[in-house]
C-alpha cells in the first residue's frame, strides 16, 4: 500500500519537474549519476521503469536538498560574521572604547 502511495507522489513530482519524457529523466538521471560518480565509474544498472522512476525521484530529491544546503551554508556564514562582529563590539565595549579607538594609544589603568 505504502509503495504505491509512493509511486503515484513519485509520478506526480517528476511530472511536474521535468515532465513525462523518458528521454529526459534519462537524461537527468545519467547527469546526476555522472555528477556523483564520474564520467568514468557510473554504474551499469538495468533500464526499467521502475528503476528509471526511482533513479529519477531519487536525482530530484537530491538536487533539492543540495539547494537547500547550499542556502543553509550561506545563511550559517552571514550569521557567523554578524557574531563575530557582536562579540568584537562587545569586547571593544568593555574595554572602554568605540571600534575606531586607537589601540596603540589606548592602556589599561
Amino acid at each position: 500500500m505504502e509503495r504505491k502511495i509512493a509511486k503515484r507522489k513519485t509520478k506526480k513530482v517528476a511530472s511536474e519537474e521535468e515532465g513525462t519524457n523518458d528521454f529526459k529523466r534519462h537524461q537527468v538521471i545519467s547527469n546526476w549519476l555522472e555528477s556523483i560518480f564520474g564520467r568514468d565509474s557510473v554504474p551499469k544498472f538495468k533500464i526499467n521503469a521502475e528503476s528509471q522512476e526511482l533513479l529519477f525521484y531519487a536525482a530530484l530529491n537530491f538536487k533539492a536538498n543540495e539547494k537547500f544546503a547550499k542556502l543553509l551554508i550561506e545563511d550559517l556564514e552571514g550569521r557567523t560574521q554578524e557574531y563575530n562582529a557582536e562579540g568584537t563590539n562587545i569586547i571593544y565595549k568593555g574595554l572602554g572604547c568605540s571600534k575606531f579607538c586607537d589601540m596603540a594609544s589606548f592602556t589599561l589603568e
